[in-house]
């Protein structure tokens, strides 16, 4: 089996100090395979954009993460991996023009002559769907849909081999949702990017992602391939988020029992383990056995 593009080992983020040190990822493990969409989910505050941000090197945390095979240490400077951020008003410069502030990760390398440069900015612009006459205007002259779009060529001008979505669709309207996340899946073809997608929006990621990993309180408690978690959720956490997503029938909408997680006394004693060949669950041995005959069972009505 080939090396993961992505690996991540028993990671933590903390902030604060002494008694008011806490941990926003706690302990976190997970691969994402080249080429691949990974989404990574969960509720407000779980630990999903530190964890990105930990990846990119926006943080120091501590435990191992590679890329490729090689350990990534310090600061990230090579790249290959690059991040779009959840608002596309705040991560843009209002000062700089849009070429300027696309054009700015290749800038600072001073590898290319202007002309290069500005050639470069064209071309991601694009293949965002914007018009090269964009690169001489500023960030308040455009839409929120237009500047996600800005972001997302910016992301890309570098050449990465993956991009960490953080949010990058929850501040715009839903038809410009659908539109943005086309845009990424026609990218990530024409590119061949790897995308790990951070989402609170089951139903977005249901449809654009491969695999999903489920977060609570700074941990992965559940990873499937899409259509396995939502098919056969097994952490009660899970099966609590996934019970939220609403159903577009409002007599389906008004029977349906939505689920409450509450964590037990034996949550301390849980740990990731590998229920079939494609999902990992947080849970203890007793747990573990009991979802293992759940995935059987339903694999046998499903055939």
């Amino acid at each position: 089996m080939n090396e993961p593009l992505l690996r991540i080992n028993d990671l933590r983020q903390g902030f604060g100090k002494g008694k008011k040190r806490f941990y926003a990822v706690d302990g976190v493990s997970l691969s994402v395979n080249a080429g691949e969409i990974f989404g990574l989910v969960g509720e407000s505050g779980c630990g999903k954009t530190t964890l990105g941000r930990s990846v990119i090197g926006l943080y120091k945390p501590e435990g191992e993460i590679f890329f490729d095979g090689k350990r990534l240490t310090g600061k990230r400077d090579s790249g290959d991996i690059q991040m779009i951020f959840q608002d596309p008003t705040s991560s843009l410069d209002p000062r700089m023009t849009v070429g300027e502030s696309v054009g700015e990760g290749l800038a600072i390398k001073k590898t290319l002559t202007k002309k290069e440069l500005r050639k470069r900015v064209t071309e991601a612009l694009t293949l965002v769907g914007l018009r090269p006459e964009h690169a001489s205007r500023y960030p308040h002259e455009f839409s929120g849909g237009q500047r996600q779009r800005i972001g997302i060529a910016r992301a890309i001008l570098t050449s990465p081999r993956m991009i960490i979505a953080d949010e990058p669709v929850s501040a715009l309207d839903v038809s410009v949702q659908a539109q943005i996340v086309d845009l990424l899946d026609s990218l990530r073809q024409r590119l061949g990017l790897t995308v790990i997608f951070i989402a609170h929006d089951l139903a977005v990621v249901r449809y654009f992602c491969d695999r999903i990993a489920v977060m609570y309180r700074g941990k992965i408690v559940e990873t499937a391939p899409s259509r396995e978690l939502f098919a056969l959720p097994l952490h009660p956490y899970t099966r609590a988020l996934l019970s939220a997503v609403p159903i577009p029938d409002p007599r389906a909408e008004r029977e349906r029992r939505h689920f409450i997680y509450t964590p037990t006394d034996s949550e301390g004693q849980a740990k990731m383990q590998k229920i079939s060949p494609t999902r990992e669950v947080l849970c203890t041995d007793a747990e573990a056995k009991k979802y293992i005959k759940v995935v059987q069972n339903h694999t046998k009505t499903a055939q």
